[in-house]
């Protein structure tokens, strides 16, 4: 019995790297094309199902942190970009969506807790969304609670097994 499967591809300068993935039967699902900058960081990445109508693009900058994403159908036609931006920590600060003609959707602001890195926080244009969590004696999040405009609307419960 086949398995799923990844083929990684490359070319002669290791800048592009292809990965076809196929299920069990060896159809083709999807395929990802990886550009690289010179020092192997990845720039670009172009992800492409085979029974999908939409294609998605992902730019990084030269830390590896993701820029812009766009998806694409299949036609050539943009749909939708989402440009992140972040702060001096390196954390997501801002997602701002755009639609073909660069015209401005909705953004999303996020706030962290200063100690642990998490998320506490976003606010979306007229809505705003937090977050409470619950950490064992090792300081692993073990609950995770997310209220919408202060109404509960998620609760993610994390089971941690130490040996």
């Amino acid at each position: 019995m086949l398995q799923d499967s990844i083929a990684f591809l490359a070319n002669k300068q290791k800048n592009l790297t292809t990965r076809q993935h196929h299920n069990n039967k060896g159809e083709l699902t999807k395929i990802e094309e990886i550009t690289c900058n010179s020092a192997g960081k990845e720039t670009k990445h172009v992800q492409t199902t085979n029974n999908s109508s939409i294609r998605l693009i992902y730019d990084y900058d030269s830390t590896l942190t993701r820029v812009l994403e766009e998806r694409w159908y299949s036609n050539s036609k943009l749909i939708q970009r989402i440009k992140y931006i972040y702060n001096q920590k390196g954390y997501l600060d801002e997602t701002i969506e755009l639609d073909e003609k660069d015209k401005q959707l909705a953004s999303t602001k996020y706030e962290y807790d200063i100690l642990s890195g998490l998320v506490i926080g976003m606010k979306a244009q007229k809505h705003v969304t937090n977050y409470e969590y619950n950490f064992d004696n090792n300081n692993n999040c073990t609950t995770k609670y997310e209220f919408y405009d202060d109404y509960p609307v998620k609760i993610t419960e994390r089971e941690i097994k130490y040996r």
